[in-house]
């Protein structure tokens, strides 16, 4: 059996597991659609959760209680019930994108952005509500958190508008060739909707001759996307140029290494960099405290995370 629980400000799926008694692993076996995103969860969802009476200790918990009156509660003397009483009806499956998640979670996630881009020393001269519409939305597409991809940009262009590079990505997210070919080649990887389409007509070219046949067939955002473009040649010249697109490839990119991440931010930006080389200040390769060269990647992520962390800190101060 299971109950519910309504999601607060400031909750994770470690935190939330914590408080009844259990561990994430049992939290997605109990919400089936938050296994490819775990950290995705938003305030005021509701999530089923163990029934505190059939829950076992978990080794390295400990119950969290609040206690709400010094009345004793009186004693049952009924006979145990031999059959289960009705269950609560089910709470409606999360849908991929979290815009379905009402207006108040899309101003939430504007304005995390919003303190993101303002904090940043480095940031151009621009419409800071543009910007962070533009973030947000193309985040709400994809189905990540808005805050992750303005980490993104903030590493990569500093939220230049104009299409510059950094090292071999292109544009605001940073995009480089490699990815428009990955998407392409292995495109069931990026996006669920896209993954059932290919496996109920064998592969992608048959979703797109379908789609063809049949121009009301829906490919969901991500499938629509590489339709329009039809080959990832065409797909990165236009990344070059738009960007928009630019942001939604990225916001996809980041979502896919968040799932071979299990829900982990902090491996899902190295992931996202890819660089292994070390990290040099002044000619001389900096060291972590254990010693070991700090790589590109790392860093990398650890401005990103140190970005979101401050954002959502004062979110929930204010």
């Amino acid at each position: 059996m299971s109950g519910e629980y309504q999601i607060r400000k400031g909750d994770t799926l470690s935190s939330i597991a914590k408080l009844h008694n259990t561990n994430v692993k049992k939290l997605l076996e109990l919400n089936p659609k938050l296994k490819e995103q775990p950290n995705l969860i938003f305030k005021g969802d509701k999530i089923n959760v163990p029934s505190a009476d059939n829950d076992e200790p978990i080794p390295g918990f400990t119950i969290e209680i609040t206690v709400t009156s010094n009345k004793k509660r009186p004693t049952d003397t009924r006979e145990p019930q031999t059959t289960p009483q009705p269950s609560k009806p089910e709470v409606s499956p999360r849908t991929e994108t979290p815009a379905q998640n009402g207006q108040m979670t899309r101003q939430q996630g504007q304005e995390l952005v919003s303190i993101i881009i303002k904090d940043d020393k480095n940031a151009h001269k621009i419409d800071i509500a543009r910007m962070a519409t533009k973030i947000t939305d193309a985040a709400f597409q994809a189905g990540i958190k808005p805050d992750s991809l303005a980490a993104i940009v903030q590493n990569e262009s500093h939220f230049s508008e104009r299409m510059i590079s950094s090292g071999n990505g292109k544009g605001p997210a940073g995009i480089t060739s490699i990815v428009p070919k990955d998407m392409y080649k292995r495109p069931e990887l990026y996006d669920s909707k896209l993954a059932l389409l290919i496996k109920q007509h064998g592969s992608l070219a048959k979703v797109f001759a379908a789609k063809k046949a049949n121009p009301t067939l829906n490919l969901g955002d991500f499938g629509e996307m590489l339709y329009k473009y039809k080959t990832s040649d065409n797909l990165y010249s236009a990344l070059k140029k738009d960007f928009d697109l630019n942001l939604k490839i990225g916001a996809y990119v980041y979502k896919y290494n968040l799932k071979r991440a299990n829900g982990n931010e902090n491996i899902a930006f190295q992931n996202y960099n890819t660089v292994n080389r070390p990290v040099k200040k002044k000619g001389k390769i900096v060291y972590k405290k254990d010693g070991t060269p700090l790589k590109l990647k790392e860093a990398y992520a650890n401005t990103a995370m140190a970005t979101m962390q401050k954002a959502r800190k004062k979110v929930r101060t204010t």
